[in-house]
């Protein structure tokens, strides 16, 4: 798993940045909490184009436009491939203008080929 004691905080948002693509943050985050606090359907991760921007009245507003979060308790393996998945959901919805359903189809069938190749397991 990818959290340590340092990651996990009862009670409170834990964010540790771990790096940017471009212009946007990337962080870890304890989920558990996140699903307390703010969205108890928040699973491996989420990005602002969908939790951060009202594109839809249904999803809460917490993450902020620039990041992508991924849920620290996470399995090392699916790491890659679920940041991936926010990378090419807020990708679309940011610069091609798709609608979440739209742009989350488009990052699962990314994702799942990619896991179905075990492409980031090569070398």
């Amino acid at each position: 798993m990818l959290q340590n004691h340092k990651t996990r905080s009862m009670n409170k948002i834990v964010k540790r940045q771990i790096g940017s693509i471009d212009d946007i943050k990337v962080f870890l985050v304890n989920g558990d909490e996140v699903k307390t606090k703010y969205f108890m359907d928040f699973v491996e991760g989420g990005n602002g184009m969908v939790y951060g921007v009202k594109h839809d009245e249904t999803q809460p507003n917490y993450i902020p436009k620039d990041e992508m979060w991924v849920d620290a308790d996470l399995e090392l393996c699916s790491f890659p491939y679920v940041l991936l998945h926010e990378a090419v959901e807020m990708s679309l919805m940011a610069n091609e203008d798709l609608k979440y359903d739209k742009a989350h189809a488009k990052a699962n069938g990314v994702e799942k080929t990619l896991r179905m190749q075990n492409y980031f397991r090569k070398g």
